[in-house]
């Protein structure tokens, strides 16, 4: 049984390509995609829980196609493939565990917002 589930979340880098020795392109993506909920009390937003990152590695010409749209951090995506839990050692010899989405698709994309102060309309 796999589950297979989109996800849609924030960019926490720029995303990464790079080819393979025979020359196929792979994309590396880390997603933020941690639940907010808005306090009613004060009116803000703020994290429902534990941080969420979900990596994910587009392939092929799909990843050549979401490059060309020149993605910076922060933008907002989505993704589609299956859920799975890695774990592995970290250098400093402690047990890490990662989600991932294999066989990543790109569904969407959306650029992060430019600001008055930061990127001057």
């Amino acid at each position: 049984m796999t589950a297979h589930t989109i996800v849609t979340g924030n960019l926490g880098d720029a995303p990464q390509l790079k080819f393979t020795p025979s020359g196929t392109a792979a994309l590396d993506l880390s997603i933020g995609c941690t639940p907010r909920r808005k306090d009613k009390q004060t009116d803000q937003w703020a994290d429902d829980g534990d941080q969420l990152w979900i990596r994910a590695t587009i392939w092929g010409r799909d990843a050549e196609a979401v490059t060309e749209m020149n993605l910076q951090k922060g933008a907002k995506v989505s993704v589609e493939g299956t859920l799975k839990r890695r774990t592995y050692d970290r250098q400093d010899s402690t047990r890490g565990e990662s989600i991932e989405l294999a066989s990543a698709r790109c569904l969407g994309v959306a650029p992060k917002p430019r600001t008055q102060q930061g990127d001057q309309w």
